[in-house]
């Protein structure tokens, strides 16, 4: 149930029994928790899915592109392939009015919601990150460039923004991009090497560039996975040594 404060009814949730952590390193998918949340955002309020395996070892902000059902289905293979590599995630819906909702109110509210899941029992203390899909890469980057607390992005697609706003992403920064849209990205976007952070440009192979397949999602899942548990939990720790 949710409550008034944004908060969210542990009770209610479907959860699966955790073992010790060291039983948890085996099993990592597994899930402990996920139930539907809503977010203050200003005078509105956002809705989402809040999903973690056992013991997490950091949470992703997944920011949707628009799409309805494909963008669904690309949501939840990315979200999956997360959890499976120990990270909760939070899934934003895609707000229904979009002449309302333009990409500036999208960044401010990917803010508040980053702000909130900071502040639940499931997400305290531990690495927050963004991954942002087609349309929702900018909305990522944008948010990224604004707040300290996010260790990590992943956008999957070429993100629509001037390589002056990219220097502002000082977080380590992986761009995935399918194979046609390489060149693309090449030509439209030579400001990347401003990043501020670590920088890497994966291009997919297929042609794929509406990211429908299985298979494309499969490999930029890995690719994500493994971007977020080196950024936000593998170097950290290393350089907290």
């Amino acid at each position: 149930m949710t409550q008034s404060t944004g908060t969210i009814d542990r009770s209610a949730a479907p959860t699966h029994r955790c073992f010790s952590p060291e039983s948890a390193r085996f099993a990592p998918s597994l899930e402990a928790g996920v139930r539907t949340v809503e977010i203050p955002a200003g005078k509105s309020r956002l809705k989402g899915t809040l999903a973690w395996p056992c013991h997490p070892s950091g949470f992703v902000v997944l920011v949707r592109g628009r799409g309805g059902e494909r963008s669904n289905f690309q949501s939840a293979r990315l979200g999956f392939a997360l959890r499976a590599d120990g990270l909760g995630t939070l899934l934003l819906d895609h707000p229904t009015d979009l002449p309302v909702h333009g990409r500036e109110d999208r960044v401010r509210e990917l803010l508040d919601a980053t702000e909130w899941l900071a502040r639940q029992p499931e997400a305290s203390g531990l690495p927050l990150g963004y991954l942002g899909i087609r349309s929702g890469a900018t909305v990522a980057l944008l948010a990224a460039a604004e707040s300290a607390r996010v260790g990590a992005v992943v956008v999957c697609g070429p993100p629509s923004m001037s390589g002056e706003r990219l220097a502002g992403v000082r977080a380590p920064t992986l761009l995935v991009v399918a194979e046609p849209d390489h060149e693309y990205f090449r030509l439209r976007f030579p400001g990347s090497e401003r990043l501020g952070g670590s920088r890497w440009v994966t291009a997919l192979p297929g042609g794929d560039p509406r990211w429908e397949s299985t298979a494309t999602l499969a490999a930029a899942g890995r690719y994500a996975a493994q971007w977020f548990v080196r950024y936000l939990i593998l170097e950290p720790a290393w350089r907290s040594r």
